[in-house]
């Protein structure tokens, strides 16, 4: 799915049919607030990051605000704008060791302390495990970042393939 505004639809849909029957099939209540797809708050693009946001990321904000998944297994969050616009103030990392990834924008994670980071480079979206993130370099001893998908449209299909399963089956996915 190459269309944001389809996307979200999608998602949307997807958490209308877990909040359904959400308590009777896992014994707890739905989180209303923090399931969601937020709409964007038009002037936040350009007055929080002008033109150093890349293009895949300015073009998601320009549609979607926040994604918050909170119930959907250990949970996923994709930040606000105003969240990455001062990774310093939210210990986002801005650059990743090894060495070939470099730069990044941290723009989500999973509940369980893992991070979504976008390359500047190359568009990339990896998988931060959890780590020591030092003036914004993040370092982990344990679990190496992988690759999630080569481009946030990727990212973005294997995002709504996880949440499409945990709607249908209950179990996790991974992205």
């Amino acid at each position: 799915m190459d269309d944001i505004a389809g996307w979200k639809a999608a998602v949307r849909r997807e958490i209308a049919a877990l909040s359904a029957n959400f308590e009777q099939r896992f014994g707890y209540p739905f989180g209303e607030g923090g399931n969601c797809v937020a709409e964007p708050d038009p002037s936040t693009v350009d007055a929080e990051f002008g033109a150093t946001l890349p293009s895949s990321l300015r073009d998601f904000y320009a549609e979607i605000g926040e994604v918050c998944l909170i119930d959907f297994g250990n949970g996923y969050r994709i930040y606000p704008l105003s969240r990455i616009a001062v990774p310093a103030d939210w210990a986002l990392p801005t650059l990743v060791r090894p060495a070939e990834i470099g730069h990044v924008v941290t723009f989500g994670s999973t509940g369980g302390g893992q991070q979504y980071s976008m390359a500047r480079e190359t568009g990339q979206i990896f998988y931060l495990p959890p780590g020591l993130v030092e003036d914004g370099i993040h370092s982990s001893s344990f679990e190496q970042p992988r690759l999630v998908a080569p481009d946030l449209q990727g990212f973005l299909r294997r995002l709504l393939v996880a949440v499409r399963a945990f709607v249908a089956t209950g179990d996790p996915v991974d992205v």
